[in-house]
């Protein structure tokens, strides 16, 4: 029996030094998803996009070319710009919450906020 367990811990002590070796071998990396890059890409150029209609307007553009919000999310933008009293995250949360929109506006609004939100706080906040 003795001669079986010396084997068994061979089998053990061979599997570690094994595994230690893949172990040494493997690196983890950070690949940015395709989204965050787009983030950080156009965060210089939407510095002050809540200033004013325009620069809302232009921020919407450029979010849309970059393909971080698709053309309804760029009509929800659209319907921010005209209905808020000010351009700020809190007014737009307001905005959404209303009960008088749709359930896809809503939807909308809520994507479009959140996705302003991403791209600003990629960029270290206050870019908007």
């Amino acid at each position: 029996l003795k001669g079986v367990d010396s084997i068994h811990s061979q089998d053990k002590s061979m599997h570690s030094l094994q595994y230690a070796d893949v172990a040494k071998r493997i690196e983890d990396k950070f690949s940015p998803s395709a989204e965050l890059q787009k983030a950080r890409e156009i965060g210089g150029e939407l510095q002050g996009g809540f200033n004013d209609k325009t620069s809302f307007e232009n921020l919407a553009s450029t979010l849309r070319k970059k393909g971080l919000i698709s053309s309804n999310e760029q009509v929800a933008m659209e319907y921010l710009k005209k209905n808020a009293t000010k351009l700020s995250f809190d007014e737009f949360d307001k905005i959404a919450v209303n009960d008088n929109h749709s359930k896809e506006m809503k939807g909308l609004i809520d994507s479009v906020v959140n996705t302003m939100k991403f791209v600003d706080s990629v960029n270290g906040g206050g870019v908007l």
